[in-house]
């Protein structure tokens, strides 16, 4: 739940030729753990790549070139396709198999169109599918559940392409059903109409004009639902606002003007609209930076580019929102993907500091970048270039530190490990005058020791460590590596198939065979480390599927897709189940689970969760963190503030009576366990607004490091609070007395 960054990963287009170009493209709106993106290209076909670029093996072809893709709304999730030769064809993937049988049964018309398509738009509910082509005609389609599509009518206006389309769903949303939908639409002529299935209601609203009183193409249609308000701004620069038309067919006019930008003829480049949050909207016109209208308070402001990678004279060609994360991302002419955190949902406080550049994030291309768009649900980017298509993936990266060992992601596909042991004497102090120089400076905090590094053959989506062992997967397959601590090294031990989403081996306990516990679908896979399945841990349907798993000493504990935490007793080989409790309080749900640690006593539960903004549709970060308490079934929580955000959390990994059985431990080894045992740590993210003093903006620590003692009768007891200094530095883990935080490499 940290600072996120992109894995890219290349769409592989073996069929194009040279001249070959990419065409068209969109994402699948359906929630799928690897969602599927449609590809359109010169040489006539349509392909289908999941994340991670892995290709369908079946594309469609035709002997006319693909223009236009739009996947429509849920639940159908029909595929439209427009082409050159005007024809139109619908797909709809009955039974959800995740691409591989997206292209059986299609449903072609070529009857309305005779010039190339130029765009597809579906009504918000997917009751009606509107097409448009280079000759100016529009037609409105009502797709049916078997047979052909039904044409409701054909609407010619000018000659010219007919590029925009605006539903207007404050009137039309609710009568979306099977009722007909209204909407605004223009394109070359600069003309905006406004129509209905009825075209013979279809009525011309205004014209956007150039300076000289000619015609001028439009280049931005967005409908802002919130007002019912229509804006449209023309390729130079013109912008007009109007409210209506009302029933009488009346147009108010709010605002006309001219932005104070470069025209499209100077820029060379298509213009981009996008809404950030309501009343809040975002336009790119080919400049070194981007623009946002507050439209309630008729304000505005500028991004600029700020990372120094980028060329001055860069400029930005592309760009798309993702509402559920808040991040926003701009490709440039020269390659650049860029990236900005937004932390305010509210239009109205909006403002350029509140823009968060995320520079460790920014992927560089081969190309222009011509379009980006987000998947719907999951941490997916598309980035297209006129020659390639490529799928960056959203990835935190993992670290931990577990079993006397540190980890940390350092690529996609490298892991980097330490030692982090300390020989102690018999009064549990660390034997400094057995070690090096080296290794007391390291924990005199005074320098650093090299990892040793381990290459992986997958793609690193998750992975896991213990004292002889190292666990990756990629949601497709796993591999083993043993490690050695003494010097560093690795060898690869097993791989094997698994579509399990979360995994974790169990700790080391010497002389005792280890174990891998992945979560897939309702249960919990138990395998040995060649993945052998030795059993499974059903989790009851009431509790939902696993989604994060986490192990510490001889504990395991689940997080469920409905809420539940199961914690399980995996000493022996009979994996005793020892409670499921769901995350709520009085009967009514706290939040969604995003991340659980359990302690080393396996009697406390730590929990990060999230809740969803409705009027932005965003995820937002819960402000506190929670613990379950075992002894007392119940939960407790600190709350940070609403300007800071908990992103991650760790329990005290030191084990002071590490070697001695249960029996061994004296009541005073007992009590310093569990004193160790209740040591929780966490790093917490401001994500409120800047603050501004004078005329200075004042600095506020971006990241902090929260320690708690977790008590049964007093609940979290606040034990320390400090700032982590070093920019792009997170918390890896606590070893009593020792907090171990990993920095990305300095370039000097």
């Amino acid at each position: 739940m940290g600072e996120a960054v992109f894995f890219e990963y290349a769409c592989s287009l073996d069929k194009m030729q040279g001249d070959d170009i990419i065409l068209c493209r969109d994402w699948c709106p359906r929630q799928t753990k690897s969602p599927l993106l449609i590809v359109g290209t010169s040489d006539r076909r349509l392909s289908i790549f999941h994340d991670e670029a892995v290709k369908s093996e079946k594309d469609f072809q035709k002997d006319s070139a693909p223009t236009y893709v739009a996947w429509g709304p849920g639940p159908k999730h029909v595929l439209a396709s427009g082409w050159n030769d005007g024809a139109i064809v619908l797909w709809e993937d009955k039974n959800k198999s995740m691409g591989e049988t997206v292209f059986s049964n299609p449903r072609e018309n070529k009857v309305a169109h005779k010039g190339s398509i130029c765009l597809l738009a579906w009504s918000p509910c997917g009751s009606r599918l509107l097409s448009t082509d280079k000759n100016g005609l529009l037609a409105v389609w009502k797709p049916e559940e078997r047979g052909p599509f039904v044409q409701q009518c054909i609407i010619q206006k000018g000659q010219g392409a007919i590029t925009h389309i605006a539903f207007r769903s404050k009137k039309s949303v609710k009568n979306d059903d099977g009722d007909a939908p209204t909407y605004y639409f223009s394109g070359e002529d600069g003309v905006v109409y406004y129509g209905s299935d009825d075209k013979t209601k279809v009525q011309e609203l205004f014209r956007l004009e150039s300076p000289d009183g000619g015609s001028c193409g439009i280049a931005a249609l967005v409908y802002y639902e919130q007002a019912d308000e229509l804006i449209a701004i023309n390729e130079n620069m013109m912008m007009k606002r109007i409210c209506g038309p009302d029933e009488s067919g009346q147009v108010k006019e709010i605002s006309s003007g001219k932005i104070a930008a470069k025209s499209l003829h100077e820029t060379n480049v298509m213009m981009r609209a996008i809404w950030i949050s309501p009343g809040l909207l975002m336009t790119a016109s080919g400049e070194n930076l981007l623009r946002f209208w507050k439209l309630a308070e008729d304000e505005n402001y500028v991004l600029r580019i700020s990372d120094a990678k980028v060329p001055p004279d860069d400029k930005i060609c592309s760009v798309a929102y993702s509402e559920k994360r808040r991040i926003l991302s701009a490709g440039t002419s020269k390659g650049y993907i860029l990236f900005w955190s937004h932390n305010i949902s509210n239009s109205q406080n909006s403002s350029a500091d509140d823009w968060y550049p995320m520079p460790r994030s920014t992927v560089k291309l081969g190309a222009t970048v011509i379009d980006l768009q987000w998947a719907k649900y999951e941490g997916f980017l598309s980035a297209s270039t006129d020659k390639s298509i490529h799928i960056l993936v959203e990835n935190e990266l993992q670290r931990k530190v577990r079993d006397h060992v540190a980890m940390v992601q350092i690529s996609n596909r490298m892991l980097g490990y330490l030692s982090v042991h300390r020989k102690l004497d018999e009064r549990g102090i660390p034997a400094v005058e057995i070690e090096s120089e080296l290794v007391k400076n390291f924990w005199a905090g005074n320098s650093q020791l090299k990892f040793g590094e381990v290459e992986c053959g997958v793609p690193i989506k998750g992975c896991d460590v213990t004292k002889s062992n190292i666990l990756v997967w990629s949601g497709r397959k796993a591999e083993v590596y043993e490690i050695d601590n003494s010097n560093n090294q690795h060898k690869f031990t097993s791989s094997f198939n698994t579509s399990a989403t979360t995994m974790v081996i169990g700790s080391h306990v010497p002389n005792e065979p280890l174990y891998i516990y992945m979560a897939n679908e309702s249960q919990i896979e138990v395998a040995n480390l060649e993945g052998t399945i030795t059993k499974r841990l059903p989790i009851d349907e009431v509790e939902g599927d696993p989604v994060y798993l986490d192990c510490h000493g001889t504990w395991l504990v689940a997080s469920t897709s409905k809420n539940y935490i199961h914690i399980w007793d995996v000493s022996t080989t009979k994996r005793r189940s020892i409670l499921s409790r769901k995350f709520e309080e009085e009967d009514v749900l706290i939040g969604d689970i995003v991340s659980v640690k359990i302690n080393s006593m396996g009697n406390k539960v730590s929990i990060l969760a999230r809740g969803s903004n409705d009027s932005s549709k965003s995820e937002t970060s819960d402000t506190k963190i929670y613990v379950f308490d075992v002894a007392s079934d119940s939960f407790y929580s600190h709350d940070f503030g609403p300007e800071y955000s908990p992103v991650n959390h760790f329990w005290d990994t030191a084990d002071i009576t590490e070697g001695k059985k249960e029996n061994e431990i004296d009541k005073e080894g007992f009590k310093a366990r569990e004193k160790a045992a209740n040591l929780l740590g966490c790093e917490i993210k401001y994500r409120g607004e800047m603050k501004v003093m004078g005329a200075e903006i004042f600095k506020i620590n971006r990241a902090e490091v929260v320690t708690f003692f977790a008590t049964t009768e007093k609940g979290l007891l606040l034990q320390d609070r400090f700032p982590i200094t070093s920019e792009g530095s997170v918390l890896l883990g606590l070893q009593i007395p020792h907090l171990f935080l990993s920095a990305p490499k300095s370039d000097e």
